[in-house]
């Protein structure tokens, strides 16, 4: 049985011009389609890395140390940041210790290798709360004692002996800066550190015989 052409069916519709509807819905529809499926896997990822990136920008993982005190935080912790390895990690360990805890993330900038990126990265992660331990007993300790602080050079920590044989303690920060700050224009960095207590000793009792 011979089947009619697709031309003679047209002509036998009395509408030679009508198009195939069934290809032109086929070529138009394609395209949609392909489109949607397309779009959906892209929101799909989307939704994937917003779900696996919850973490702060900056840390490699999702982890507890956001909100972590800086000034406590050990090696392993702070490798988990991104841009910290072990030696970096350990250069801001042996910093921190040696000023007796930061406080003020300029500080970071002195450490050796350690980019404004990678201290970025450090704000976002962690935060710096507590205050340093004045632990530089400025009224008592020897020119070694005083120079042992990085803030403290030998030059200034002679001057502070001398200026103490000479003149006496010193009572607080503003008579500190009133004699040194002129010499020493960096002394705002050292303040945190500083312990103006005098300790007065007791005579030796004597007993009366």
């Amino acid at each position: 049985m011979l089947y009619p052409k697709f031309n003679d069916c047209e002509k036998e519709s009395g509408n030679p011009d009508r198009p195939d509807l069934v290809h032109k819905g086929f070529y138009i529809f394609l395209p949609l389609i392909l489109f949607l499926l397309v779009l959906s896997f892209v929101l799909q990822r989307e939704k994937n890395a917003s779900v696996e990136g919850l973490q702060p920008e900056g840390t490699k993982a999702v982890s507890p140390l956001h909100g972590q005190e800086l000034n406590r935080v050990r090696r392993e912790d702070l490798e988990k940041v991104r841009g910290i390895g072990a030696v970096l990690s350990q250069r801001i360990i042996n910093r921190r210790d040696s000023l007796g805890g930061f406080h003020d993330w300029i500080q970071l900038r002195e450490i050796p290798r350690l980019s404004r990126k990678v201290i970025g990265n450090l704000q976002r992660t962690f935060q710096m709360t507590l205050c340093p331990i004045p632990w530089v007993r400025i009224n008592h300790g020897n020119q070694q004692d005083l120079s042992s602080h990085p803030y403290l050079s030998a030059e200034l920590a002679d001057q502070i002996v001398d200026y103490r044989e000479n003149h006496g303690f010193l009572n607080s920060w503003t008579h500190f800066e009133q004699e040194f700050e002129t010499t020493f224009p960096d002394l705002f960095k050292i303040r945190p550190y500083l312990c103006f207590e005098v300790y007065v000793l007791p005579y030796p009792r004597i007993e009366n015989e």
